[in-house]
């Protein structure tokens, strides 16, 4: 099975891709910033996310987009 048999077209990804950032985005807008950034942070050090690089890097990604004032919600 080829990769565009199982994931299907490219439009398809993209669109995927793009509804995953909004999702993210609206879950860690919720959430006051330096708890996001420690969370995420302290989440990479845990040993058994050691193999989870993208997954760490889409997360800073979408977190440091989020305008400034966009950023702080309910502090935990």
């Amino acid at each position: 099975m080829s990769w565009h048999d199982q994931f299907g077209e490219r439009k398809q990804l993209k669109d995927a891709f793009l509804v995953q950032g909004r999702q993210t985005r609206t879950l860690l807008s919720q959430y006051d910033a330096s708890d996001v950034a420690l969370s995420i942070g302290v989440s990479e050090l845990w040993p058994a996310n050691a193999g989870s690089h993208i997954k760490h890097a889409f997360a800073w990604c979408v977190f440091l987009d989020i305008p400034l004032e966009g950023r702080g919600g309910k502090k935990n």
